[in-house]
């Protein structure tokens, strides 16, 4: 009776452990999901702007002042800059 308690128990554990962690790993990859779309929303409002070949330009509001907002490779900006 002892070794088939014992293998009942380990099996028992083993579905326990599979259940969670399926459940935290499907929370976890919502999570990232939900947080990537927000990421995208955030993008497309702060660089949709006028192309200018290569560096977008658009008027954004943050803390309620209107701001211009640069998107690009950072080195256009610096060659630029010189």
């Amino acid at each position: 009776m002892k070794a088939r308690e014992m293998i009942i128990t380990v099996v028992l554990s083993l579905f326990i452990g599979a259940i969670t962690t399926w459940y935290i790993a499907k929370k976890e990859i919502a999570a990232q999901k939900d947080e990537a779309a927000e990421c995208l929303v955030r993008e497309a409002s702060f660089c949709g702007g006028q192309d200018l070949g290569g560096l977008r330009i658009n008027m954004v509001e943050c803390n309620g002042k209107e701001e211009l907002c640069l998107c690009g490779d950072p080195n256009m900006l610096k060659k630029g800059l010189k």
